[in-house]
């Protein structure tokens, strides 16, 4: 008994031992809360670690009203019967809403369209040529060269050329002009 009353007599003077413990007590309180708080609890949390499944939610039965489905679509529908387009947009200048038109102003004189004539069809070295005149300005080209960024001169025939213009195919015949 003496010997216990020592022990805690020493434990009453050590405060280093006292601070020790509370040290350690506020941190297994903070611990034990911060789970209750989280709504985990150690059973719970041992079990996901040892079986690595999470135990899913249960999910309710739930009762599907077809009457009730029914009364809101027909709501819906005089919903959109009462919707007045015409009323509530107002529609913008035609020429304002075109995506394809350029930013740029143009003037008010139309662009003049380009006249396309194929001179002459010629092979020099193995190689087909053709000589097209492209507004009053020649052009030598074979076939897969491009004119003027805009012509892809696809096919060479024996009195005539194919042309590529993006989509479009024009076939030009040997002192035929063509506009375009």
């Amino acid at each position: 008994m003496k010997k216990l009353i020592k022990i805690i007599y020493k434990f009453k003077r050590n405060k280093n031992i006292k601070k020790q413990i509370m040290a350690s007590v506020t941190v297994l309180s903070c611990l034990f809360i911060m789970t209750l708080i989280s709504g985990c609890t150690i059973f719970g949390l041992i079990k996901e670690s040892f079986t690595g499944k999470p135990e899913m939610p249960v999910v309710p039965d739930i009762e599907i009203d077809d009457e009730e489905i029914d009364e809101i679509k027909k709501g819906d529908a005089e919903r959109r019967k009462t919707y007045d387009i015409e009323n509530e947009i107002i529609l913008v200048d035609e020429s304002l809403r075109n995506p394809f038109k350029p930013f740029y102003i143009q003037d008010e004189e139309e662009e003049e369209k380009n006249i396309l004539r194929l001179d002459n069809i010629y092979t020099l070295d193995g190689v087909e040529y053709i000589e097209i005149n492209l507004n009053n300005y020649n052009y030598k080209l074979k076939e897969g060269d491009t004119l003027s960024s805009t012509y892809l001169v696809q096919a060479i025939n024996v009195n005539s050329a194919v042309l590529l213009k993006g989509d479009e195919i024009l076939t030009l015949i040997l002192d035929t002009p063509v506009y375009d």
